[in-house]
């Protein structure tokens, strides 16, 4: 389904004048009811330019992840939920009651959930796509709009991740992970296919300021992110 804007122009019939035509160019440019010569040079500052031509319209065409992104900061199309699911696994040499040398302890633990109740967020800087539980718990899709052209996805996960980052596991990891920019085309390895959302294994980041450099999904051997979404009426 295509999002489709009409645009109608109208005039209204004036025994006085063209000062009331709705039109791209009004040849009253002063509304004095009368052709003169103040109205010519309105014509003059802009002569020789070419006139009447429609805008370059973009004929990319895109892959389904690049525009499923574009169409959702947009509105063109609405998320109604996603679904993620995690696998992570780490190994840590580690002590235990009883035992006088330190042994191999694991880590393999999935876990999942649906998000809901996404917002779409325009301002000078950025068009995002963002569900938010606290500020420490979102996830959204991201254009620049600053000129960059550039996408970005951010995922933190402090109820998950956290927990096992206090008992010792995934040293230094951080539980806010983003990509880099993307720029059109995508790269080998950022794709939509019946599987969900890929991204590359190693497109983490973390914020580079963070006393935990290591992005947590750094740690995962598993990642699942299935959107649901329909075009917006």
């Amino acid at each position: 389904m295509a999002l489709v804007v009409a645009v109608t122009a109208g005039a209204q019939n004036n025994p006085q004048g063209w000062s009331n035509y709705d039109l791209p160019f009004n040849p009253d440019a002063n509304n004095d009811n009368a052709i003169g010569s103040e109205d010519l040079l309105q014509v003059l500052a802009v002569f020789g330019n070419e006139y009447g031509n429609n805008p370059p319209e973009c004929d990319y065409e895109g892959t389904d992840l690049e525009n499923l992104w574009a169409n959702l900061v947009t509105g063109v199309a609405v998320m109604d939920s996603l679904f993620y699911e995690v696998e992570v696994f780490d190994a840590e040499l580690t002590t235990y009651p009883g035992c006088p040398d330190m042994v191999w302890d694991t880590l393999n633990v999935v876990f999942n959930g649906v998000i809901y109740d996404w917002n779409l967020i325009l301002n000078s800087q950025y068009w995002k796509l963002r569900a938010e539980s606290d500020p420490e718990n979102f996830m959204e899709f991201e254009w620049n709009a600053t000129g960059s052209n550039s996408y970005l996805f951010r995922w933190a996960a402090d109820d998950v991740i956290t927990p096992y980052i206090t008992l010792g596991w995934m040293e230094d990891a951080n539980f806010t992970v983003f990509t880099p920019n993307i720029y059109l085309p995508f790269p080998d390895g950022y794709y939509l296919d019946e599987n969900g959302i890929n991204f590359p294994p190693d497109s983490w980041n973390s914020p580079w300021n963070s006393p935990q450099p290591h992005p947590w999904l750094d740690w995962a051997t598993s990642i699942t992110i299935i959107p649901y979404w329909h075009y917006a009426e």
